[in-house]
């Protein structure tokens, strides 16, 4: 829709080029910055300023200006073509990237602060069930993004039946458009910025990095008749008891092994970052995870980049119909379609896929996160979705000389489905269970980071490697199908290489009767003994 308004006779995405970039650059500052915080100052203090961060840099997008246009210096015969991004007395472009770099900025802290959060104050038993649900949240999002943006559409078409007329008076209405779609989502994004403020501190983060274990039973009487608040009671009070035991005789526990952090459940939970990620082989964790997540979004990004102009390719067939469709026509078919009909069509093409497939395999996940094992899950689930993007990238090639696109929409269905139920989910959830309290948002926040940095070393690929046949880059519109078939096939290799770390590195999330682990036994490194059992004391 920008393009449309602001850019409409563009050759190339150039514009959209930066505005991605603004974006990313911003989310991996929140992803780290938040993350770091999260472990200083504690969840509570943070939690809820992200998304206000969010709401800010989207409140500015959304009313971003090209200022005053001096129409009376317009040749009324060429006004087609008159570029009023840069043509009134305000580059809308400029601030479109500073707005975008603000609001991925409250994006990224979003990662950390949503996973931690979620896994600090589940059930074990629930834990993975629930960390699931928050991260599919995304795929609903997504759905509910492509039906407000059907609904303000046909709205926007019914007061204005005059709408097509001309090409200015379609930019006005394709302007309102998109800054009602995107100014409709505050609503819910301000009713649950007000809710997180009243979120209590979590009481893991009291208990294991204030070690105040009174403090956090108090904060747990609100969760007395649920499985969560009964561990953290049951851990408080061991940790005191451990407390009153070892203040009995200070010289002999300054002197003994549990000083060190390796044989003391109470100092356990405080673990030097050498103890932890050198001495324990933490580092493996932290790796795995990014790892992980770094080869999930750079793979998945070929299937994710310019969503409606790349699913018009497996909806209309061959590009070559239409030379050189402009920037915001994605319908490859129909030269005269409007900038409505676009709207409509990239809706529907989008729901159908998010709703059918992407949804469907949450739901999968939601269900049996628990059931399955869940490092298994992750590294055969990275498995299967490589060989579904890679035969994706050949049945693609075989499209281009024939007729084969309803497998080619099938196909990538199943990669949609196959994503959410696994590495487009768990690489949200592995690290949020991996770390100790003491480090888990900070870990977090370089995962997530590390992923996205995935996407832009993606993103960058595709914008300048040519391969295939024809001069073909993503920020061309009318690429053949040849060059998005390769593209497939050289996605899917990384997927092929994070199964293999995650089944080198990760380690088992649940027991061998399938139970989750608690968060305290997974904080542990890889070469660290298990502690006796603390009733002994």
């Amino acid at each position: 829709m920008l393009a449309y308004v602001y850019w409409r006779n563009a050759s190339n995405a150039a514009h959209e080029t930066a505005i991605n970039n603004a974006t990313n650059a911003g989310t991996v500052l929140g992803m780290l910055l938040f993350g770091v915080l999260a472990d200083i100052y504690g969840r509570r203090k943070l939690y809820g300023y992200e998304l206000t961060v969010l709401l800010i840099g989207v409140m500015g997008f959304i009313m971003c200006s090209t200022g005053y246009v001096p129409l009376d210096r317009v040749n009324g015969k060429a006004i087609e073509y008159v570029d009023y991004a840069t043509f009134g007395s305000m580059n809308i472009q400029s601030w479109f990237l500073f707005w975008r770099f603000i609001a991925g900025i409250g994006t990224g802290g979003e990662f950390p602060l949503s996973g931690v959060i979620a896994s600090e104050f589940a059930p074990t038993s629930n834990r993975g069930r629930i960390l699931a649900a928050v991260f599919s949240g995304s795929n609903f999002g997504v759905a509910a993004g492509a039906t407000v943006a059907l609904v303000v559409t046909k709205v926007v078409l019914t007061q204005h039946p005059n709408v097509s007329v001309g090409p200015e008076v379609s930019a006005r209405a394709v302007d309102q458009i998109w800054r009602w779609v995107i100014g409709l989502g505050l609503i819910p994004a301000a009713l649950t910025a007000i809710s997180r403020f009243t979120i209590p501190e979590s009481p893991r983060y009291t208990l294991d990095v204030l070690n105040d274990p009174m403090k956090a039973l108090q904060e747990t009487d609100r969760l007395k008749r649920s499985s969560f608040g009964a561990e953290i009671r049951g851990q408080s009070h061991r940790n005191a008891m451990l407390d009153r035991s070892t203040s009995r005789d200070d010289e002999e526990t300054a002197n003994s092994p549990s000083a060190s952090g390796q044989d003391s459940g109470t100092h356990r939970q405080n673990p030097t970052i050498k103890q932890y990620f050198w001495d324990e082989g933490g580092w493996s964790y932290l790796f795995a995870t990014s790892f992980f997540w770094f080869c999930g979004d750079f793979s998945l990004f070929a299937i994710e980049l310019n969503n409606a102009s790349e699913l018009s390719k497996f909806w209309y067939g061959p590009v070559d119909k239409v030379k050189k469709p402009k920037i915001w026509n994605s319908n490859t078919v129909d030269p005269n379609a409007t900038i409505f009909d676009v709207l409509v069509q990239n809706s529907v093409h989008l729901l159908v896929l998010e709703l059918i497939a992407a949804i469907l395999g949450s739901t999968c996940l939601i269900i049996f996160i628990n059931r399955v094992n869940r490092k298994m899950l992750a590294w055969v689930m990275s498995l299967v979705t490589g060989l579904l993007i890679l035969l994706n990238g050949i049945m693609l090639l075989k499209a281009s000389v024939s007729q084969f696109w309803g497998i080619n929409i099938t196909l990538h269905a199943l990669v949609k489905f196959a994503t959410s139920f696994g590495p487009g989910i768990l690489p949200f959830v592995l690290p949020a269970e991996l770390f100790p309290t003491k480090f888990r948002a900070t870990c977090f926040g370089i995962s997530a980071a590390v992923g996205k940095l995935g996407a832009i070393v993606a993103f960058v690929f595709l914008r300048y490697i040519t391969f295939g046949s024809g001069e073909s880059k993503i920020t061309q519109f009318g690429e053949p199908e040849t060059w998005l078939a390769y593209v497939f096939i050289i996605f899917a290799i990384p997927m092929v290489l994070a199964a293999f770390v995650i089944w080198l590195y990760i380690p088992e999330i649940q027991d061998k009767s399938g139970k989750s682990k608690t968060l305290e036994e997974l904080a542990e490194g890889r070469r660290v003994r298990r502690p006796a059992d603390v009733e002994a004391v």
